[in-house]
């Protein structure tokens, strides 16, 4: 039986709310807003990945490791597959799709579009979740001031809040005050008022999480200026029938066990997957917090977790596997003997 290669755990990812990691925030947010993403990990699982000619990101989804082999100059040719339209999103935002987007999704909206347009089942639902509005009803015509406010300078819709000013974020921090007594007599709970003196409710008043989301993916087109587009490839299909080059590296970041599946992929069949990694005459390093079937781990790291293994947030510990019988042929290649 082999054991692990390394030490349990590589020390803590910095600004991840690791036990002590700094409160830096990363410099990079990689993908597209996705619910599972490897947003957090993605420098991690890359510098774990052996180098090559072809990395294959199997399972891509968000495309958070794509977007940092690319940054990393490890390989010359790097497809991100996955079953999900999500990596469509990816390629399109690099190719600048998203420049000029500037729509107001309202609810009726998003439910007419979300399973045609993957920027709007993104972008415009709560957590990602592809399923749920972004906004709850009662919050909606407040962002939709803002939006009009921000996006089109149109301050109509906030003065009819009783607010003459443009909604921008600086103004409402200046006038936070005047912006609270508004928003929660518009609410018409003056309990909610009480509860509008904390940073955190000054957020979300302030807050158009639907911009924060598209400058993410308009950050995506500096891909081009890399260079880095020529070496990205899309594939759409499930992961049996995806061909693999000889010699490529194949990274595999399955639906995790025992996760909180809620609006995410909950159908997985892990047997099956377990099975496909038995059979296949290459190396696959597999994202999991538990061993698959005739695994071996090879790399560990501590992560804040929204996701884990009893539907609980708070620390994880992230884990990378090969199969068992390819365990001297990775080391090989990491150069670690």
């Amino acid at each position: 039986m082999y054991r692990a290669l390394y030490p349990p755990v590589d020390p803590p990812l910095p600004g991840y709310g690791c036990p002590g990691a700094g409160k830096e925030k990363p410099t990079v947010r990689y993908g597209v807003p996705y619910r599972g993403s490897k947003n957090k990990i993605a420098q991690w699982v890359t510098s774990n990945l052996p180098a090559g000619e072809t990395l294959i990101d199997l399972f891509a989804g968000g495309c958070a490791v794509t977007h940092a082999a690319l940054l990393s100059g490890k390989w010359n040719h790097i497809v991100a597959n996955d079953i999900g339209d999500a990596p469509q999103l990816f390629m399109d935002a690099v190719h600048g799709k998203y420049a000029n987007e500037k729509r107001w999704i309202s609810r009726e909206d998003f439910h007419r579009l979300k399973d045609s347009d993957p920027y709007v089942s993104l972008c415009w639902s709560f957590g990602n979740n592809r399923r749920d509005y972004l906004y709850s009803k009662e919050i909606e015509p407040w962002k939709k001031a803002l939006h009009y406010a921000r996006v089109f300078g149109d301050t109509s819709l906030l003065r009819e809040f009783g607010i003459n000013s443009d909604g921008s974020s600086k103004d409402i921090k200046t006038n936070s005050e005047e912006y609270k007594r508004f928003y929660s007599q518009w609410l018409g709970c003056q309990a909610k008022h009480k509860m509008l003196h904390d940073l955190g409710h000054l957020e979300r008043i302030k807050n158009l999480e639907r911009l924060q989301n598209l400058e993410r993916l308009q950050n995506l087109e500096r891909l081009q200026n890399l260079g880095a587009i020529q070496k990205l490839e899309g594939l759409q299909m499930n992961y049996r029938d995806a061909q693999i080059p000889s010699n490529a590296v194949v990274y595999a970041d399955p639906p995790y066990k025992r996760t909180n599946c809620t609006g995410y992929k909950c159908d997985f069949d892990h047997e099956l997957f377990e099975k496909w990694l038995a059979e296949v005459p290459f190396m696959v390093v597999i994202s999991e917090y538990e061993a698959p079937s005739g695994c071996v781990e090879v790399a560990s790291a501590k992560k804040q977790s929204t996701m884990g293994a009893g539907n609980k947030g708070g620390s994880a510990i992230e884990k990378l596997f090969v199969q068992e019988r390819f365990v001297e042929q990775y080391k090989q290649m990491m150069g670690r003997f």
